[in-house]
């Protein structure tokens, strides 16, 4: 079983990260605190792979996970090629949170992954074809209603033509943290978090806005994914720091 982790933990705490570590992983964990591993969105890793990263992390490095693409994706997706093992015969059923047994088998095995790296937070990214139609709706309030998330935070990121207000209202109802861009007003959570990814370079007011948006969250999560991507999370990292000692 997957412990639940203790909030005082990680309360009014903000923190900057990468999605992924680069190429020098050793050099990442000595300056950021948090890292969206993508791997695990691909084809999750051993779990003794992933307790040898916990081990050499720092003890205070948060992980944060990416929901693996046989819950979220269709078989046709391009990453499906790095599928491999039991699994990659069995693809057929997997994807957009269909109420399938390899679905189900797929959302253990990455909380198992949660577990061997104490993350606290999972990424639910959707592809741009799950679009708001009712199948999509029901596949997706089955499967979190169901979901056994052993103190987790869920975040959603809907790559599809979901209006804002939609995102807002099912992440209220299934208690999921929306995923916004760095540059859209962050949607209130019941989860007190806030979950924030930003694809593009931010000017300098850009990003002191973001860090002033957080003032209403406790925990926050906020991911760079540019060119270049490190250099910028650690001036926001430095940022955000500043704010919360003033």
């Amino acid at each position: 079983m997957l412990r639940p982790m203790a909030s005082a933990e990680h309360s009014s705490t903000w923190m900057a990260g990468c999605c992924g570590f680069g190429p020098n992983r050793g050099h990442y964990l000595r300056h950021l605190p948090l890292v969206e591993l993508q791997d695990t969105f691909f084809m999750p890793p051993p779990l003794k792979t992933l307790g040898r990263w916990r081990r050499e992390a720092p003890e205070d490095f948060t992980f944060v996970l990416k929901a693996w693409q046989l819950i979220t994706h269709p078989p046709e997706s391009p990453g499906y090629n790095r599928v491999t093992g039991p699994f990659a015969q069995r693809v057929a059923e997997a994807g957009l949170f269909r109420d399938t047994e390899v679905v189900r088998e797929a959302y253990a095995l990455l909380l198992e992954s949660a577990r061997a790296l104490r993350a606290p937070a999972i990424l639910f990214e959707t592809p741009q074809r799950f679009t708001p139609t009712v199948q999509n709706r029901q596949a997706m309030t089955r499967f979190f209603e169901q979901a056994d998330r052993q103190g987790l935070v869920f975040a959603w990121d809907p790559r599809g033509v979901w209006s804002a207000s939609e995102v807002g209202r099912i992440c209220r109802d299934l208690r999921l943290v929306p995923c916004a861009d760095g540059l859209e007003p962050l949607l209130p959570s019941d989860a007190d978090c806030a979950y924030v990814k930003v694809a593009a370079r931010r000017t300098e007011d850009q990003l002191l806005a973001l860090a002033e948006s957080l003032a209403p969250f406790h925990r926050a999560f906020c991911i760079f994914n540019t060119v270049d991507m490190y250099r910028e999370a650690i001036r926001f990292q430095a940022l955000i720091g500043t704010l919360r000692s003033e």
